[in-house]
């Protein structure tokens, strides 16, 4: 297999003529495919009705140049022995891969990985950041609703339509709601105390005016504490409702994977961001919201991902890479 790296890749036969027609063509242990044109096929191919990739020129040489990829990785899309994408591949089809190790390629360099650590260990660790916010924005808002005055009073500045309608925010208004009942008898137990000791005062004689200051004080972290109660418990009763009633295993109408990716398209800065949304079964790269959206760009789960990106987004080798990852991210989203 032979090309001049300045004008394309042609195969060649054994005279140094470039060979007619289409199809594959075997030669030096490896499968190419020949083109219309006479070009060797590179990268994403449909071909028959089935996907195939052929390496591109790398740098490491760790591929030859129009080769077909066979029993590996390509960015997330899973390929069998015979160099066909597969569809739905699961970590299970070990008969595509091999005995529970995956080889992936990136970038033309071959890593291998076990199936443990991969992509989807990230993606339990994302969820449990994620589930750690909305617990600690659930609790602080019942604390800061159930406080009937203070210093505490709307510290979180959360209004309820705001806060995410998930499992570990209800979970975490209803401890919010038990440390507010338990704050609030200390509140009762404290003031029953400076009333005690301006009743002390009051009975000596000598001090009057500051027992009965203790008194006013005492009588108003009681009230305090006994509305935080109440409301507490009240609030208590009906966010224990909402939890039990929730249903853990729903997702979100929506999902954005990954950071926004920065470029430059048509002159100006836009950043990306991969989005999902389960109940049009679509994923998203889009730049803006709504109707002010600049770039949207339809992405089909059911199909390899990396021709799918469109080369007018101008982006560099490396923030490809992150949107392969956070597009593979969004496709085990859905399906999960």
């Amino acid at each position: 297999m032979t090309w001049d790296n300045d004008i394309d890749v042609f195969h060649l036969n054994n005279d140094g003529e470039m060979t007619s027609g289409t199809g594959w063509v075997p030669s030096d242990g490896n499968l190419y495919y020949i083109k219309d044109d006479g070009s060797v096929a590179i990268n994403w191919q449909i071909i028959n009705d089935n996907w195939y990739y052929f390496y591109p020129n790398s740098d490491d040489n760790s591929h030859i140049e129009g080769s077909m990829a066979e029993n590996t990785i390509i960015n997330g899309d899973y390929i069998n022995n015979d160099g066909k994408w597969i569809k739905d591949y699961t970590d299970e089809d070990e008969e595509y891969i091999g005995d529970g190790l995956t080889n992936k390629v990136t970038n033309g360099a071959a890593v291998t990985v076990t199936d443990d650590l991969d992509d989807d260990s990230e993606s339990l660790f994302d969820k449990a950041k994620s589930d750690i916010r909305d617990f600690t924005m659930g609790a602080g808002y019942s604390v800061d609703n159930n406080m009937y005055y203070g210093i505490t009073t709307h510290v979180a500045g959360m209004d309820s339509d705001t806060l995410p309608d998930s499992t570990a925010c209800k979970a975490g208004k209803v401890v919010g709601d038990i440390a507010s009942i338990a704050g609030g008898t200390a509140e009762v137990a404290a003031g029953a105390g400076m009333e005690g000791a301006g009743i002390v005062a009051d009975g000596t004689g000598v001090a009057v005016v500051p027992g009965l200051a203790l008194n006013a004080s005492g009588a108003v972290v009681v009230v305090n504490g006994g509305v935080t109660v109440y409301r507490s418990t009240g609030n208590l009763a009906n966010d224990t409702m909402s939890l039990i009633s929730s249903d853990g295993g729903s997702k979100p109408t929506s999902k954005t994977f990954g950071q926004p990716i920065e470029t430059t398209i048509g002159g100006k800065k836009v950043k990306l961001r991969v989005d999902a949304e389960p109940d049009g079964n679509k994923i998203q790269i889009q730049a803006g919201h709504g109707k002010d959206s600049t770039i949207d760009v339809r992405i089909d789960p059911t199909m390899p991902l990396e021709p799918q990106i469109p080369k007018n987004l101008n982006l560099s080798k490396g923030q490809k890479q992150d949107i392969l990852k956070y597009l593979q991210k969004a496709v085990n989203f859905l399906k999960s």
